[in-house]
């Protein structure tokens, strides 16, 4: 998703292009960062003997229990990972989108958009923590970049 937004925010030169290429970076950061807690996790499981296909019971000589009861459905290896990728490719377009739409409508209607819609397909449900997050996100975002680092964002064609 990083190498994305760089690919979209090429075109985007002097101080302008600062707020497409901090936002891969943390993306970029927050990426691996996520990647070697998943190693240090698997790791941790493979040595205290559950690893990560374990079966619970499985763990200390019990017997183990059955994978499924007749008929149930196997969320983990038939559902599980496809609703994970739909999660990423839905939050994938939901950024192209908002980096797309900022040359037109500025920054805020674009950021609102891309948060609160990256919340939802988080699984983020309840409407007033979408409501605060965003709201704070999208503010912090304008005081740290345009008031901070002086970084101007797109204005929106009203202004």
């Amino acid at each position: 998703m990083a190498g994305g937004i760089l690919a979209v925010s090429g075109e985007i030169t002097g101080r302008e292009g600062t707020y497409p290429r901090v936002l891969a970076g943390i993306i970029i950061v927050l990426a691996l960062i996520s990647m070697r807690s998943d190693y240090v996790m698997a790791r941790r499981d493979e040595h205290d003997g559950a690893g990560p296909m374990a079966v619970p019971g499985e763990e200390h000589g019990a017997p183990a229990a059955p994978l499924h009861e007749e008929g149930a459905e196997d969320f983990e290896g038939s559902r599980g990972a496809g609703v994970a990728w739909k999660r990423v490719l839905a939050l994938t377009a939901v950024t192209f989108l908002a980096i797309y739409l900022m040359s037109w409508l500025g920054f805020f209607i674009p950021a609102t958009l891309l948060v609160g819609g990256g919340l939802i397909v988080l699984g983020v449900r309840t409407w007033w923590k979408v409501a605060t997050y965003t709201g704070g996100l999208v503010v912090g975002a304008y005081l740290l970049f345009v008031e901070a680092l002086g970084v101007p964002f797109p204005p929106a064609p009203w202004s």
